[in-house]
């Protein structure tokens, strides 16, 4: 299926990220980031303070694999290891969703996708979609950009200007 604009195939939606849904999953990284980040922060003082203090070697213990083999090995209680375990996969959450977050900003506000940037368009020398950083986030997001990380605007309509559209649609096809 050709995808407009097509950015990457997530797999984690199961779907590819093109210009129609790009909006979504970028807001998607946003919030998962806040969420991973929030659970992260309160596993942490809550092991903080009822586990054992993380200074200075309290830090070793909330490890997940760590906590494991020390239950294992009887010295530490079940529920403990559950929550390193919990810990450990909040804070790789957490760094997973920043990077990607990080990563679809700078490509968005660059004007190209990712595969765009990494292959057709800097082998080319297409230039980006957008002259302006406004045009390029209007172009994902649409008139109103600040307001999808509230709620999403399905209403509002990618915001194309000729010269993106002939930038669009002059860029080589791509085989992924």
């Amino acid at each position: 299926m050709c995808i407009l604009r097509k950015d990457h195939h997530c797999f984690l939606t199961g779907g590819c990220v093109g210009l129609a849904n790009q909006r979504f999953f970028i807001v998607f990284l946003f919030w998962a980031t806040l969420g991973a980040a929030y659970g992260s922060a309160f596993n942490f003082a809550y092991m903080n303070r009822f586990v054992r203090p993380w200074w200075p070697l309290g830090w070793w213990t909330y490890i997940g694999p760590v906590a494991i083999m020390r239950w294992l090995a009887g010295y530490e209680i079940f529920f403990n290891a559950v929550l390193s375990l919990m810990l450990s996969f909040s804070m790789a959450s957490t760094m997973g969703a920043t990077a990607f977050l990080v990563a679809q900003c700078f490509y968005t506000l660059q004007g190209y996708t990712m595969h765009d940037y990494h292959v057709d368009r800097k082998r080319d020398n297409l230039q980006g979609d957008g002259d302006t950083l406004s045009e390029r986030l209007a172009l994902v997001f649409g008139r109103r950009w600040w307001l999808n990380f509230v709620i999403p605007q399905l209403w509002e309509r990618n915001q194309m200007t000729p010269a993106i559209a002939r930038n669009i649609f002059i860029s080589s096809s791509k085989d992924l």
